[in-house]
């Protein structure tokens, strides 16, 4: 990194120097490590979970896990920008007040439907559980930080109509012919979207009217 940066070798002294203050190289290097804020802290989990194995399924963590989690940090990140652009906002700023001005700029600000704010909530939840667990907050009390969820309507297809779709006739759009193929599956096997369209040729056994799946979510087959 010096030859590349100063187009010489160094000397001795800044050889030395270089080594006390590189901990990639010298894991008891001088140079000490800046101390994290929340939102550096919630950045450096992200980064973690881009290779942290989940131990329920021995897997890398889904892509759809991960993006839900980044979108929570981009939500949480906007609350920061508005309300402490002039202010501190670390750790000592979580508390019950915080939870209930988060919850608002989500419903009022950001107009979320209420399962978006709880699944939002949700995810700063597990950030702040994160930091306590490394010993960022000591003090920290989960109970006020509620999830919120309301019932919605399941809208589904009857067998009638799942039947009057996979007799229409498509031949003349093959495009149209093939996405409904996949619904059809999709809905006479109950499996995901993830999951159902990534079907290929050889996870289905004509002969024995089988198809075999390993979900993407729990991993098991």
């Amino acid at each position: 990194r010096f030859v590349n940066d100063n187009n010489r070798t160094p000397t001795k002294e800044e050889l030395r120097d270089l080594y006390n203050q590189t901990p990639e190289i010298n894991p008891h290097s001088v140079l000490e490590k800046k101390k994290l804020d929340l939102l550096g802290f919630i950045e450096q989990y992200l980064k973690d979970c881009e290779t942290r194995i989940v131990d329920r399924t021995g897997t890398a963590m889904a892509q759809s896990t991960l993006l839900s989690y980044q979108n929570a940090f981009r939500a949480l990140q906007e609350f920061k920008d508005k309300y402490y652009k002039k202010s501190k906002f670390d750790f000592e700023n979580i508390d019950g007040a915080f939870y209930t001005q988060y919850r608002k700029f989500l419903t009022n600000e950001k107009q979320f439907a209420t399962n978006t704010v709880g699944k939002h909530l949700r995810k700063v939840k597990t950030f702040l559980l994160e930091a306590q667990a490394n010993g960022h907050l000591p003090n920290f009390n989960p109970r006020p930080f509620k999830s919120v969820e309301e019932k919605t309507d399941a809208i589904y297809l009857n067998d009638g109509e799942l039947k009057h779709l996979f007799y229409l006739d498509l031949s003349k759009n093959a495009k149209l012919e093939r996405v409904r193929d996949l619904f059809i599956v999709g809905a006479r096997t109950g499996l995901r979207f993830s999951d159902y369209s990534n079907i290929q040729a050889k996870d289905i056994d004509l002969e024995n009217e089988e198809m075999t799946i390993t979900p993407k979510k729990t991993q098991d087959t």
